[in-house]
């Protein structure tokens, strides 16, 4: 039960941390492609107010969504999608043998 914890933990910190980096090269390409704000004083990029809400607000938002989705309650079962489009393939791909059969 220890281990399944830590493991949640290490799991929340990962997903916490891969999208505050998803949110940092996100504002950096709206700043330098969309806005042609071409920064040559990385402190005011990072200065910003939005930035700061983003790196803040938007991690928490996505654990709370993956949260209410479940993906911390069984994190030892395989992704669902995964399975399902594996389980499809094979049962398509094989389909034909059912019918000699």
């Amino acid at each position: 039960m220890k281990n399944k914890k830590i493991q949640v933990t290490k799991y929340v910190v990962a997903d916490f941390f891969a999208a505050m980096i998803a949110w940092i090269i996100f504002f950096i390409f709206r700043k330098v492609s969309i806005e042609n704000d071409l920064f040559y004083d990385i402190n005011k990029v990072f200065s910003d107010g939005n930035f700061i809400k983003g790196i803040l607000f938007i991690p928490i938002f996505w654990l709370i969504l993956y949260f209410v989705q479940g993906f911390y309650q069984k994190i030892y079962q395989p992704y669902l999608v995964h399975y399902h489009f594996h389980y499809n393939y094979l049962l398509n791909k094989h389909s034909h043998l059912l019918h000699y059969s």
